[in-house]
């Protein structure tokens, strides 16, 4: 192996590392997407990171459930202007397990066109979020116009995979503190947390 894929492969698991440390410590999925947002920004470069919950009420939609950097407020404009479904992908068929990489989401027929002109995405990575074999929310992140087009290595698709498989868990986790917890939970937070906790 090439010692230049090494060092990266290396560097990768170590923010990983310390990506699953950290998520141990928070307490809500606006600190987990901001902590997620930080490490891939960090380690590959994106600078926005949202989460999409799976809505079987919406059909084949889903709901922007938290972003965080950049595009964080675009985004959270988009989704009030489309109410509660915010359509991303035009086909029903979603990643099961594995990141899908878009190299560019202006051409592809997969995306919704109005989504990506709205803003301005050119590379997007799907990151699917599981929990006891089925996918319940998609990790989103990629780069915008003016980054150009910029597609994961394979490392970087591979450490991609991993994040996706912590981010799941300390959802899990958190939606099952919520659950057992007697503290006041915010309505909208409470909405979400059993909607993905009858997933399971």
């Amino acid at each position: 192996m090439d010692q230049k894929v090494i060092n990266l492969t290396e560097r990768l698991d170590r923010g990983i590392f310390k990506l699953a440390r950290s998520l141990q410590e928070v307490h809500n999925t606006g600190e987990l997407v901001d902590l997620t947002c930080r490490e891939i920004a960090h380690s590959i470069g994106y600078r926005s990171v949202w989460l999409q919950w799976i809505s079987e009420l919406n059909g084949n939609g889903s709901s922007l459930l938290m972003a965080s950097g950049d595009k964080s407020q675009q985004l959270e404009q988009y989704s009030k202007a489309k109410k509660t479904n915010t359509r991303i992908l035009n086909k029903s068929e979603c990643p099961e397990d594995l990141p899908q990489v878009i190299p560019d989401a202006r051409i592809d027929p997969l995306v919704n066109e109005d989504f990506v002109a709205a803003l301005g995405i050119r590379s997007l990575v799907i990151i699917p979020l599981r929990r006891s074999g089925s996918t319940f929310a998609y990790l989103m992140t990629g780069s915008f116009e003016n980054d150009g087009n910029d597609v994961p290595e394979e490392a970087e698709i591979a450490y991609l995979t991993e994040l996706g498989d912590q981010v799941s868990a300390a959802l899990h986790r958190l939606n099952y503190s919520l659950e057992m917890s007697d503290r006041q939970i915010h309505p909208q937070e409470l909405i979400h947390s059993l909607a993905m906790l009858n997933k399971y």
